[in-house]
């Protein structure tokens, strides 16, 4: 971002318009009550010429690449494949590109605070910093580890992780810096907790484990050969069913005493519903429990066929059907 998002358009030509004239700029008027104003702070009293602004311009251009660094997340939200790869490819490349950004010179010009852009630089580093810190000491390092999909985690984990990284490197640029030292300590202590890529992949790997083991069909509450055929002919009819095509459904549940119907303004029906929990066997032979809603619609006389509505899947032991 550059220097001159510290000066307006307005100022920068009015006192450019004064020293091309040779005008001393005015003195500062009094206040209305007399008192005399306030005087200028530390900062505002240091130096800043166009020089200084320039020589700031390689900072800023640093600082500014620390904070826009961003991983890929969407991805991990979405469960893309190759995702989680992906992210821990792009933590190198940026680790990478700032090894080669910052070095003793940038460092030393960084922290020479006699004048007011690299002064201004620093304090944005800083709000930075601690607006970061209080981001990660809010997380919750245990949901996350009790995470039982794998996407969901690695979102969490990733998203620390991208702040993490930009404190590290606001670190090297200031690195006697009280305050960015302090967030890098809160952030460092948030990620112990959590552990290294591999340990949240195995974390991961063990949370979906568990659950799989521990999913179960839902209890039927009728019988119904008739309906059962046909929730199941209905459900391959059905979009959703093309993850499992060329499997089988091993068990339907129907899990709902009887049907919901669901009525206009004018109490006239228009569907009626109802609940089941059914397995599917998929043709690479792992099993998926699902919760299926199957709907009928009025047509005027009666309910027409069977539709499978709305539903969610989970995998499952097979053994467990």
């Amino acid at each position: 971002m550059p220097l001159s998002r510290y000066y307006s358009p307005t100022l920068r030509a009015a006192t450019a318009g004064l020293f091309l004239l040779g005008s001393a700029l005015p003195a500062m008027p009094a206040l209305a009550n007399g008192a005399a104003p306030a005087p200028a702070s530390k900062q505002d009293r240091l130096p800043n010429t166009r020089e200084d602004r320039e020589r700031a311009q390689v900072i800023d251009t640093t600082l500014t690449e620390i904070l826009d660094f961003r991983l890929d997340i969407r991805s991990l939200i979405a469960d893309q494949d190759g995702a989680w790869p992906r992210i821990q490819q792009q933590v190198a490349e940026y680790r990478r590109r700032m090894d080669a950004a910052i070095n003793p010179a940038l460092v030393a010009q960084a922290n020479d605070f006699s004048t007011r852009p690299t002064v201004r630089l620093r304090d944005e580093a800083e709000r930075n910093a601690e607006r970061m810190a209080g981001m990660i000491a809010s997380a919750n390092v245990e949901s996350t580890l009790a995470a039982t999909r794998e996407s969901t985690m690695f979102a969490r984990y990733s998203a620390l992780v991208q702040m993490g990284e930009q404190l590290r490197q606001l670190q090297r640029l200031y690195p006697d810096n009280a305050t960015i030292a302090q967030a890098n300590q809160t952030a460092a202590g948030v990620l112990a907790q959590l552990g290294s890529f591999d340990e949240i992949e195995a974390q991961a790997s063990a949370n979906v484990a568990a659950r799989i083991a521990e999913t179960r069909l839902l209890a039927p509450v009728r019988r119904d050969a008739a309906l059962e055929r046909s929730f199941a002919n209905a459900f391959w009819a059905s979009p959703w069913a093309n993850d499992y095509r060329g499997g089988e459904i091993v068990r339907m549940n129907l899990t709902s005493s009887g049907w919901t119907v669901h009525t206009n303004a004018l109490g006239t029906p228009v569907s009626r519903d109802t609940g089941t929990s059914f397995a599917v066997r998929a043709p690479d032979g792992k099993c998926y429990a699902v919760r299926g809603i199957f709907e009928q619609r009025y047509t005027g006389g009666g309910y027409g066929g069977s539709i499978y509505a709305s539903g969610s899947h989970q995998e499952m032991l097979c053994a467990n059907i």
